[in-house]
């Protein structure tokens, strides 16, 4: 069909946003079944005005909130139509961010060591139901669970396709495990045993030789300490990447022994965003090691990065809200956009590492435990 109304042809679009301009709303009851080998305690809570009920009916944890949903999305979801089902994904992460902070709570305050945090692919069943008024008896059944294919990732060396990878990769893949599952203590651990395990096989830790940057060939300790090969890094380099890999090094060092040695521990809404910057980090640092070639360990974090990142936000899905705010940004004044621009290499190195890098408040949300908004 060819469109002769140039009015026809929207000056702006955004995606979302024919269900964020549907002013027809209706109420749809979420309803997520977990299997819990362990028996837990009914629970309520409120986010944002929305309440969250937990109560366990047998093997099942059957969790339920509402929202309030634009007519066109539901109906998208009920006929699985344009991908729709990204916002299912989405209504449903922070709910179930904040059911894991209550299997910690019942986990800790009973010494119930069965009650575990639940993951995305620990969903048994999603169910959607219209508790308006009319109409009556709507029902939506997600389609479920979805299953996903192994990471695409070539071998790991030339000379031995057939091996399993050095621990320290091990440990890494590990810990992209425990992001997934919702351990983000564990996650912080297996982050910083990776680096440690990486140090001692390029022999960073060593006087004698290093393959890294010879600027740091000539330090005088016998057998430098994780945070004197950051530190030294950092006051020799000029190079950004290597300023903020260091950094969030040694904040992870530091989260790590607090949740070794103390009662730290990483609010379930804040786990996300923190180990996935930890996870960011460490596949730089791996790509700076040993320079990135295409049968190093470097790459093949690398391309393990990729797919997990994408994996991960395929399924945290979106919400209508989320649009609106996305919306929002792109219709700004045009010199508030023009710092997003990137023109350089510079440019892009600077929105890169500086986006990847642990702020300062951030930090004090981790080591305060308070969720970020």
């Amino acid at each position: 069909m060819t469109m002769n109304n140039k009015e026809e042809i929207p000056d702006s679009y955004y995606s979302g946003q024919d269900y964020v301009e549907d002013t027809s709303r209706t109420s749809m009851r979420f309803d997520i079944q977990l299997y819990s080998p362990a028996e837990l305690l009914p629970f309520d809570f409120f986010y944002k005005k929305r309440k969250i009920t937990g109560i366990q009916e047998g093997r099942y944890l059957n969790v339920s909130f509402t929202e309030k949903l634009p007519r066109k999305l539901i109906d998208d979801i009920a006929w699985n139509r344009r991908n729709a089902q990204r916002y299912v994904y989405g209504y449903i992460a922070i709910p179930l961010a904040r059911v894991n902070q209550e299997m910690l709570r019942q986990r800790y305050s009973l010494g119930h060591f069965l009650a575990n945090t639940f993951s995305f692919f620990d969903i048994a069943s999603i169910t959607l139901t219209n508790i308006d008024e009319t109409p009556t008896d709507e029902v939506i059944a997600i389609p479920w669970p979805p299953v996903f294919s192994a990471p695409p990732h070539s071998h790991f060396t030339k000379s031995e396709s057939s091996s399993e990878p050095e621990v320290f990769v091990k440990d890494y893949i590990d810990a992209w495990n425990d992001f997934f599952r919702g351990d983000y203590d564990n996650c912080v651990r297996k982050l910083i045993t990776s680096v440690e395990n990486s140090f001692s096989f390029y022999k960073l830790n060593q006087k004698n030789k290093y393959p890294w940057w010879k600027l740091i060939a000539r330090l005088r300790y016998r057998k430098p300490s994780f945070k004197q090969i950051l530190l030294n890094l950092k006051a020799n380099s000029k190079f950004l990447g290597h300023e903020v890999v260091s950094d969030n090094l040694l904040f992870l060092y530091q989260v790590r022994n607090k949740i070794t040695h103390g009662s730290l521990r990483i609010h379930q809404e804040n786990g996300w965003w923190f180990c996935g910057k930890g996870l960011e980090t460490l596949q730089y640092l791996y790509q700076f090691l040993d320079g990135g070639s295409e049968d190093s360990y470097g790459a093949y974090t690398f391309r393990t990065y990729g797919f997990a990142n994408r994996l991960f936000h395929q399924t945290r899905g979106t919400t209508v809200e989320k649009d609106e705010s996305r919306g929002k940004f792109m219709g700004s004044n045009p010199e508030d956009m023009e710092k997003f621009v990137i023109k350089n290499d510079q440019d892009m190195n600077e929105f890169k590492f500086n986006g990847l890098r642990i702020s300062k408040d951030e930090q004090s949300k981790i080591l305060n435990n308070e969720a970020r908004e």
